[in-house]
């Protein structure tokens, strides 16, 4: 038995094992290097069959390079916004609400800013830009702006009035089945989500289609705790881009108090709201020659881009 083992373990022996060793190991990394090219080869294929994500087509490099930085706080800033008989000044707010692109309509950039009077929304305008049909390279802009007040608002710029509306923006109702009001802000806010959630949104396209449009969960605006009542504004939209908002307010103090909502348009196209199902708001086209009373856009608005330091 000990010659046997000594002999097995000679010198040619050893080179025998090492050789079968050495031909597994490349056997083994060819098989992996295979496996390896199978999988991407696989992955390209898949990736190659996906369709673009909700048939947004794709934006090229070039374009996305192409595209100012469009200097939108300045021309916000340019409003003023007045509510009541008494033509209350309403604060702007501070913030870009919403930055959002829409690549199906061709908006490479747009913006939500607000007004408000103690907290409480009171306007809202959407700037944003579309690139000039007349002229390669070149970039127009719109300011699209809508009532959110139960009063009467007049709006000047630098130019004088702008716009004034003979008409309340908003009606608030009571929320369908809400529940009792939470104690604290943060429930509060939970609560609004959820609420906001039971509805749905739709907008108009050609031959009377109907698209449903996105729920965005966070909402674009929250009444600050200085404010004597709680409340948000949720953004129904298509891609990013705002196409219906939805008020949610309460006074949290006051006896058996609801959740009231409302309801405003941020586009021209005709748009339904419905909640668990069955429809509670809508609103038709409106002709882009003539705005409503309570929603105006300002079209080819001189724009500058954002100054570089």
């Amino acid at each position: 038995m000990d010659c046997v083992q000594a002999a097995a373990s000679g010198p040619i022996e050893r080179l025998i094992v090492l050789t079968d060793t050495l031909n597994h190991i490349a056997s083994l990394r060819r098989t992996t290097l295979f496996l390896v090219c199978a999988f991407a080869l696989l992955f390209s294929s898949a990736r190659a069959d996906e369709p673009s994500k909700a048939g947004v087509p794709e934006v090229k490099q070039e374009d996305a390079e192409a595209v100012p930085k469009f200097d939108f706080a300045a021309a916000a800033a340019g409003y003023e916004i007045s509510i009541g008989k008494d033509r209350l000044i309403c604060e702007p707010s501070q913030i870009e609400l919403l930055k959002w692109s829409n690549p199906v309509r061709g908006s490479p950039a747009g913006t939500v800013f607000l007004w408000h009077h103690k907290g409480a929304p009171q306007a809202a305008c959407c700037m944003f830009a579309y690139r000039n049909p007349e002229v390669k390279g070149d970039f127009l802009v719109n300011h699209e702006f809508v009532s959110l007040s139960t009063d009467l608002i007049e709006s000047k710029s630098n130019e004088g009035l702008v716009w004034k509306t003979t008409m309340p923006g908003i009606a608030w109702q009571e929320v369908p089945e809400s529940p009792p009001i939470a104690k604290t802000r943060s429930a509060r806010l939970v609560q609004m989500r959820d609420l906001a959630s039971k509805f749905t949104g739709q907008i108009g396209k050609a031959n009377n289609v109907r698209e449903e449009l996105r729920l965005l969960r966070q909402p674009i605006y929250r009444y600050p705790e200085t404010s004597d009542r709680d409340g948000a504004i949720f953004v129904f939209a298509q891609t990013t881009d705002p196409e219906i908002l939805l008020l949610l307010q309460t006074d949290p103090l006051a006896t058996g108090s609801q959740w009231s909502c409302a309801f405003a348009r941020m586009t021209m196209f005709p748009c339904w709201l419905s909640h668990r199902e069955k429809e509670v708001w809508s609103v038709p086209s409106l002709n882009p020659k003539v705005d409503s009373d309570t929603y105006r856009t300002f079209r080819r608005v001189p724009w500058k881009a954002v100054e570089e330091k």
